[in-house]
């Protein structure tokens, strides 16, 4: 796994480099309308093209026909360990999941990885629930619950 993911890096990094240098909107946005662009493909594509300098997350849901809320939520996405994102683009979590565990810091999303999404985890495995699920279980374990103090 640990040269698959390598691997899936190494590609993904090919295209940020590739797609950073595309010229103008019409070459990337046939790819982003591509029917087998993966979550995370979609993700550094829109991310790249913020970088550029030349498209504002207004200007840019115009061009692409998505909300500004959904490109922030994609380019969040950036944010995952390499690990839940390649179980993004294996479709063994719901883009929704990531979503909520993009919320957290490297710290929380490797804990959450793995004591909750890795491979051969049988007990509180967390790779079939729905995102609400995910994130009630998130708060509950990863943050502190005001309530149980007294101020």
């Amino acid at each position: 796994m640990h040269n698959s993911l390598n691997n899936h890096m190494i590609s993904s990094l090919l295209r940020l480099n590739y797609l950073r240098n595309f010229a103008d909107v019409k070459k990337w946005d046939g790819y982003l309308h591509r029917q087998d662009i993966t979550p995370m493909e979609e993700a550094e594509t829109l991310k790249a093209a913020i970088a550029s300098g030349r498209y504002d997350y207004a200007t840019l849901a115009t061009q692409i026909g998505k909300s500004e809320n959904y490109i922030r939520t994609r380019i969040k996405l950036t944010t995952l360990i390499p690990e839940i994102a390649r179980l993004i683009d294996t479709e063994e979590i719901t883009v929704a999941v990531a979503t909520e565990i993009s919320r957290y810091g490297k710290d929380v999303q490797t804990d959450v990885y793995n004591s909750h999404l890795k491979d051969g985890v049988v007990h509180n495995n967390w790779r079939t629930m729905n995102a609400s699920n995910v994130a009630r279980l998130i708060e509950r374990n990863y943050t502190t619950d005001l309530s149980r103090y007294k101020f």
